[in-house]
């Protein structure tokens, strides 16, 4: 497995699974708010509020935070699929994939050869609609037939 990937100069070189941006500001703001809320009512220093209120604070902060610096989870691209835990994993590794419901949520499963086995993606804070994977999975595998159990 290689474990550099080259950065592609545009998008269309390449389709990329990032975290959503909305997702994580929504839930900043709004903890924000509610923390703000607690603290501004709580006229004690020391109180149970004041800890949920403190609490929510640095949750919202967290949260904004990581709506500003988003990070890329997966890229697929002609040379493979990229994921930030496995590096670049070819597509002659790639065996099939699957999307799979758990709990509320979809998690995008990559079954590769023996070394790997199977790459979990969580797609619950990601913007990206899982029917758009497998046009891109068709598009950037062309030389190499990737099974898909779903179709």
């Amino acid at each position: 497995m290689e474990q550099t990937h080259k950065l592609s100069a545009t998008t269309e070189d390449s389709f990329e699974i990032r975290e959503s941006r909305k997702k994580f500001m929504f839930f900043g703001v709004g903890s924000l708010a509610v923390s703000f809320f607690l603290l501004y009512l709580t006229g004690a220093l020391l109180s149970f509020t004041t800890l949920v209120g403190t609490i929510l604070l640095c949750v919202g902060l967290l949260m904004i935070y990581k709506g500003i610096y988003a990070k890329k989870m997966a890229s697929i691209d002609s040379a493979g699929v990229w994921t930030s835990k496995q590096g670049l994993v070819s597509w002659e590794k790639i065996e099939s994939y699957s999307f799979e419901g758990i709990s509320n949520s979809t998690v995008f499963c990559i079954r590769c050869s023996t070394p790997l086995d199977v790459i979990i993606i969580d797609l619950s804070m990601s913007d990206v609609n899982s029917n758009a994977i497998p046009l891109a999975i068709e598009k950037y595998s062309t030389n190499k037939a990737i099974n898909h159990p779903g179709e």
